[in-house]
């Protein structure tokens, strides 16, 4: 039998549906960074997430802002899987958008899409979602 259907065969074993994340905007002011969405995997449990991350510069003065939309993934996540940056000196409207698909994570260990805003009088307006199937492992 191909690999392709053992997971999803897999992903019929008590399948649940986590989300987590919003939809409303998330102010992130000059030198702070933001979790946005989080998902930690349970005990004896796969899943399979896509995780959407947006930020846009929503207050700069005449330098501008920037920063940077992150993925991370691991047990602690501290394993930035993929990164979108907002050029340093952005003016108000720059945004930058990361969508990840397909993400396999395992028991213990958590994804966070977060956003990270350069130091500076500026802020950075943002959301994000993580969603998908969790099933027993």
């Amino acid at each position: 039998m191909p690999t392709g259907q053992q997971i999803l065969e897999a992903q019929d074993r008590h399948p649940g549906i986590p989300s987590s994340g919003t939809t409303a905007g998330v102010a992130v002011v000059g030198g702070t960074t933001t979790g946005i969405a989080n998902y930690l995997v349970g005990a004896n449990r796969r899943a399979v997430v896509s995780v959407d991350v947006q930020a846009q510069v929503t207050t700069a003065l005449a330098a501008g802002q920037g920063g940077a939309v992150h993925v991370k993934v691991g047990v602690v996540p501290n394993q930035t899987i993929s990164q979108r940056y907002i050029p340093v000196a952005s003016p108000v409207g720059t945004q930058q958008f990361l969508h990840f698909d397909g993400l396999i994570v395992g028991a213990g260990e958590t994804v966070t899409a977060e956003v990270v805003c350069d130091p500076g009088a500026g802020a950075l307006g943002a959301f994000g979602l993580i969603h998908g199937v969790e099933y027993d492992a």
